[in-house]
């Protein structure tokens, strides 16, 4: 059961699942949103320069995709399920502008955008499944997404368009695994991908980690994802992106390379 909890100066996140996750902080409770904000942002840019990758890469709009992900009124709306639990961290680095710019900038520069879905909750979902993780069973308690209701919707401002390519949905973090992604990027001839969406430290993650072990150039866009916590933001950017991603840059970046790129 999702519930209410106090989140300062002992920070809980209540997940989906039902279990919660503590963050021990020493520091005083921010006494604004000015100065949360600018705590997010030295948290996720605080990495030594070798771990923040930038490069001079060219997004040519042939060959380059906007893999969106999970765009659903329940991550990304007001009254979504899961909203309240990612509406800190999501306030402080931007998340919502700053998706409507990449994706906006992406389209005007002619680069195709992939819509990659969760699986939308169903009632036979995980119908004699041996094996669920917390998180499925969580949303499927939860019923996280719901298929024909509201919070399994697209959020308004990014909804597919007639131009999109909209993957068949994923069961558990990876947008490849058990979908027709990368046939798709393939038949769009995209050697670049660039992601964005939610959450930064699962499915943001996985996606990006299976595309370069498929031949992928990667892209991680800072203040274009979100996650429950500041610390799993920092580590998807920080300490495990490097491992994976080409390049990881922050929105504004992104958007200067893909206007350079306008066809």
């Amino acid at each position: 059961m999702i519930t209410s909890v106090q989140r300062s100066p002992i920070t809980a996140l209540d997940r989906p699942t039902g279990h919660t996750v503590l963050v021990i902080s020493d520091q005083p409770p921010m006494s604004s949103s000015s100065e949360r904000a600018s705590a997010a942002q030295d948290a996720d840019s605080s990495a030594p320069l070798e771990g923040r990758l930038m490069t001079d890469t060219q997004y040519e709009p042939a060959h380059t995709g906007l893999l969106l992900m999970d765009p659903y009124n329940d991550f990304l709306s007001e009254g979504g399920k899961l909203w309240p639990l990612v509406e800190e961290v999501a306030t402080e680095v931007g998340l919502l502008d700053n998706l409507r710019a990449v994706v906006a900038a992406a389209r005007a520069a002619g680069i195709q955008v992939f819509v990659v879905p969760h699986r939308r909750w169903r009632e036979s979902n995980y119908a004699n499944w041996n094996f669920l993780t917390a998180d499925q069973a969580g949303g499927n308690e939860n019923r996280v997404f719901e298929d024909g209701a509201w919070g399994g919707d697209w959020h308004l401002d990014f909804a597919p368009q007639e131009s999109d390519v909209v993957v068949h949905e994923h069961w558990g973090q990876s947008g490849f695994a058990n979908t027709d992604l990368d046939l798709q990027l393939k038949k769009h001839g995209i050697t670049h991908v660039v992601t964005v969406g939610m959450l930064a430290n699962t499915c943001i993650e996985s996606i990006s980690h299976y595309a370069m072990e498929l031949g992928y150039h990667v892209t991680l866009v800072r203040g274009a994802n979100a996650a429950w916590t500041r610390e799993m933001l920092h580590a998807a950017h920080d300490l495990n992106g490097p491992s994976y991603a080409h390049a990881i840059l922050s929105s504004d970046e992104i958007v200067t390379a893909f206007k350079g790129a306008q066809v």
